[in-house]
């Protein structure tokens, strides 16, 4: 729960601050994280962040800067 809220408080954070390659990095690591360690609360809280700044904030997420920040 608490890598949960210290990511989602820190996508919060860079959002607000319109910084999409910090962003980016945020949720790609989000995204990994809750699949490896099979975190459904992060896993449903990062789909719904980045619905959000795409939809909602038109923000343009780096896909290439998503996938390098995963944990490996």
């Amino acid at each position: 729960m608490l890598s949960t809220l210290v990511g989602v408080g820190s996508a919060i954070l860079f959002l607000n601050k319109d910084d999409q390659e910090k962003l980016s990095e945020i949720l790609g690591t989000m995204g990994a994280s809750s699949i490896i360690s099979a975190n459904t609360v992060m896993g449903i809280s990062a789909v719904c962040l980045v619905m959000y700044a795409v939809f909602v904030q038109k923000t343009k997420l780096d896909k290439t800067i998503a996938i390098k920040s995963a944990p490996q």
